[in-house]
């Protein structure tokens, strides 16, 4: 993988790595090892999914995630729909239900998006982000 990309940190590396193998299929592994078989051709295409509450209050701020998997790293985020940004997390008061969604652009071009549903719960102000 150094080869493929001498200019990559070993950071880089090593987030390809472990990001890119697939776990649980190492036999006889050890208690220490992270079980990951690692492909020749890493990096494995970029996938992406929004990690945090499907139902806030309405005057709740909340904070919803990117997860990332496989790709090359750094990575360029876009989020849109009930709230805006452009990092690896977006937060904000959701004002009324609707889409959140996300766009991540890997270091060589690949794309993933995801999306996911958010509801507000006008009827009880005591609703935690959940």
């Amino acid at each position: 993988l150094y080869q493929q990309y001498p200019s990559d940190t070993p950071d880089q590396i090593h987030y390809a790595i472990v990001h890119g193998g697939t776990s649980g299929v190492v036999g006889n592994a050890g208690p220490s090892s992270p079980n990951l078989l690692v492909y020749s051709t890493l990096p494995a295409p970029v996938t992406a999914s929004v990690l945090g509450p499907s139902l806030v209050g309405p005057v709740m701020n909340c904070t919803w995630f990117a997860d990332v998997k496989a790709g090359r790293g750094p990575f360029t985020y876009q989020w849109s729909g009930v709230l805006s940004g452009s990092s690896n997390a977006v937060s904000g008061q959701v004002a009324s239900p609707g889409w959140l969604n996300l766009q991540v652009w890997d270091a060589i071009g690949g794309y993933s998006s995801a999306s996911k549903w958010i509801d507000v719960n006008y009827n009880n102000w005591q609703v935690w982000c959940s």
